[in-house]
């Protein structure tokens, strides 16, 4: 049964794999048919700081959060609304090993940040993916951050670095909390290695909520002397 409510006609060619969300064979070995992708609820007008999704109509560049308190990042690219099927795809993707979805994820961010490029300015020097804990990373056996930006750096040529940024403090799950304690849980969990060598970088990661686990990351890599951090999210919630 599909997950997703697809009317497309099923195309005359199969691959190795079906359509994740409707079972329809996909195209160019994806894990999603290109008419499941056409339907995934993109982020059109969001915040420049913080990436939270801005209505149509709304023409500023920031939204009124970011504009009384301004973040630590310069520029932060969210690609797809946390709504259905979108939900369901990054859980897959973080809990169930379904990495394919992490290298979709990946390509379709590495477009956005292309065709958006002429406001992003320079490009980051480095991609840091959000660092797991050891025994998280041990218990799932993969990052997905990893995963997603992997693909990111193949498309655009971006290092990947995942050597300069360790989480040393073991955290409760962020979504799992309410946005009043998730400042205090995250705070001083991340270390940066003092041989890291770029003065601008992109941090990546699945979900973006509050902001807390990215802005944290931000404050640690500006103290270990990076000028500029950018943020890119496949997928950005909101707090009610």
């Amino acid at each position: 049964m599909s997950i997703f409510n697809c009317t497309h006609k099923k195309p005359a060619f199969a691959i190795s794999q079906p359509c994740i969300l409707c079972g329809d064979s996909g195209q160019n070995n994806s894990c999603m048919c290109n008419a499941c992708q056409q339907e995934l609820p993109f982020i059109e007008n969001a915040c420049v700081s913080c990436g939270l999704p801005l209505t149509p109509a709304e023409t500023e560049a920031h939204c009124g959060a970011c504009l009384s308190l301004p973040p630590p990042v310069e520029h932060c690219i969210s690609l797809l609304h946390y709504h259905p099927p979108v939900d369901y795809l990054i859980k897959q993707m973080k809990y169930h090993n379904q990495l394919a979805i992490a290298s979709l994820m990946g390509e379709l961010m590495a477009k956005k940040i292309t065709q958006q490029q002429t406001h992003i300015g320079s490009r980051p020097e480095q991609i840091i993916p959000v660092p797991l804990h050891i025994n998280r990373l041990q218990q799932r056996g993969y990052n997905q951050a990893i995963e997603v930006g992997r693909r990111i750096s193949k498309e655009l040529g971006i290092p990947l670095n995942l050597n300069h940024c360790q989480r040393t403090k073991s955290t409760a799950p962020q979504f799992d909390l309410p946005a009043s304690e998730r400042a205090h849980n995250i705070k001083n969990a991340f270390e940066i290695s003092p041989l890291l060598n770029a003065r601008h970088v992109a941090i990546v990661d699945d979900v973006m909520t509050t902001g807390g686990t990215v802005w944290e990351i931000t404050n640690t890599l500006i103290k270990a002397g990076v000028r500029r951090v950018d943020v890119w999210v496949c997928a950005r919630a909101t707090v009610d």
